[in-house]
């Protein structure tokens, strides 16, 4: 990664993460005191293993899984199971309305509703602070697979047939293993987070399925600073966060998509960065200027790093930006067979990791500045 956010961000960044207080975790103790506290652990995924816990504060902590009759295989694959644990209230629960399609069944939804949304909001969270895909299945995912009935089957396998399938990690002894009344025990190994002027400059991206999860050292000052933000502010940072998400998803498979999206994150933040902006009117025609590509960059330049590199570095890429909106351009190596030479694949390749990499940092330097 060649993205300079060294030049004036990184020293503030620093600055601000040494002073992390107290503030945000007597807060929520405050407000978990208003009613009992219900623990909720849950089943969710990463692509690499993740050997370590990470806890924080006391709302939620994530470990590996490593319970009783946890199915497991020796087959290589990227869906590599962790506990998350959290907490909800019953004053939650009762915030939540309930529609009149769910009559006789609103304690349900009242807790679907609330665990759902928490769970969702921790893995998103994960997710855009780290290089890592935290995920979960959908309950509306179902369709014909292929089930893998042993590790070594070998032949045997030309025997088998499809099977409709349900998207669902369950064993016997998992309703049980689920229930909890206070957070488990866990043991935290400072030595799997990373300093972040590192990380973000060697970002994995879950492609190397032989690595492993880490986590950068300013994961804590972007939670706390997250969490202290109003409520207005949370609900646009959540909306770039989960353009930004989705861009590390398919930044591999749907590549114009991917950009599309991260780029959706940015302009989301530039928005939420200048929410008083004026435009001004054109002399000749009256209608509003939004200086949308100035401003684009002028954001970056104070989050990322202000330098001459950096500025030709955002405007060639709100130019590749302009090229695909309005113009309808490509990836070369859109197709997963592209006939194209191994410079354009490389150069493609960096493009779309730099890209990706911005949309992540304009979120987490501004929650973390702001």
């Amino acid at each position: 990664m060649v993205i300079d956010f060294f030049h004036l961000g990184a020293k503030s960044i620093s600055i601000l993460c040494k002073f992390v207080d107290n503030q945000l975790n007597s807060k929520m103790n405050q407000n978990s005191q208003i009613s009992a506290r219900r623990f909720q652990r849950e089943v969710i995924f990463t692509k690499l293993p993740m050997n370590f816990g990470f806890s924080y504060l006391d709302v939620f902590q994530l470990f590996p899984a490593n319970l009783k009759g946890l199915p497991k295989t020796k087959i290589a694959h990227p869906h590599h199971p962790m506990i998350l644990e959290y907490w909800y209230t019953d004053d939650e629960l009762e915030k939540v309305s309930v529609d009149e399609m769910y009559e006789g069944l609103e304690d349900i939804h009242r807790l679907t509703s609330v665990t759902c949304n928490k769970k969702d909001l921790i893995m998103s969270l994960l997710s855009i602070v780290s290089t890592h895909q935290f995920f979960q299945y959908s309950s509306r995912d179902a369709r014909w697979g292929f089930p893998i009935l042993k590790d070594d089957a070998g032949t045997e396998t030309n025997t088998w047939s499809s099977k409709w399938c349900l998207a669902w990690f369950h064993w016997p002894e998992r309703p049980e293993q689920l229930k909890i009344s206070e957070f488990t025990s866990i043991e935290l190994e400072l030595s799997n987070f990373i300093p972040w002027e590192t990380y973000y400059q060697r970002p994995t991206f879950d492609w190397n399925l032989e690595g492993k999860v880490f986590l950068p050292t300013l994961i804590k000052a972007f939670l706390d600073a997250y969490f202290a933000k109003d409520s207005q502010t949370r609900k646009s940072l959540d909306s770039a966060i989960a353009s930004s998400n989705t861009a590390m998803e398919f930044m591999s498979s749907r590549k114009k998509l991917a950009v599309l999206s991260a780029f959706t994150a940015i302009e989301t933040m530039v928005e939420l960065d200048s929410k008083d902006f004026v435009p001004s009117k054109c002399k000749e025609c009256g209608q509003d200027i939004y200086k949308i590509a100035a401003r684009y960059r002028s954001f970056l330049l104070k989050y990322i790093g202000d330098s001459e590199a950096n500025k030709k570095k955002f405007n060639s890429y709100y130019s590749l930006r302009s090229k695909i909106v309005h113009a309808g351009q490509d990836f070369q190596t859109e197709k997963l067979f592209s006939e194209v030479d191994q410079g354009i694949k490389n150069k493609e390749h960096l493009q779309m990791a730099e890209i990706v990499i911005l949309s992540k940092l304009a979120i987490v330097f501004w929650v973390i500045k702001n």
